[in-house]
């Protein structure tokens, strides 16, 4: 079986090998979001377990995503034109309540 390069990626961020079931991607994001959460780090690490922590937990959305089928949520262009879309919504709404119209 061949995997691609993102999930491989993926599965070497969570300390995982090929073939691993969702009980034990969550089993591992769940011990590194604690090991490397921000609020857990010293001040001096705090940083690199910021970057640390969002790398856990995009590889984990994205095993998530390739081995439930759901991948619409994988391609990235897709993804950044829904949060954009999203931020013209939010604002056009902001305004709205805010009486700028």
């Amino acid at each position: 079986m061949s995997i691609n390069k993102k999930v491989k990626k993926a599965l070497e961020v969570l300390e995982l090998t090929p073939g691993a079931s969702m009980a034990k991607i969550k089993k591992s994001f769940r011990s590194l979001a604690m090991k490397y959460h921000p609020d857990k780090c010293c001040e001096k690490d705090r940083e690199y377990c910021k970057e640390k922590f969002v790398e856990i937990i995009k590889a984990r959305e994205y095993l998530e995503c390739y081995y439930t089928g759901n991948y619409k949520y994988i391609d990235e262009k897709k993804q950044k034109k829904k949060v954009e879309e999203y931020k013209y919504y939010v604002e056009h709404f902001k305004r709205f309540y805010e009486g700028f119209w």
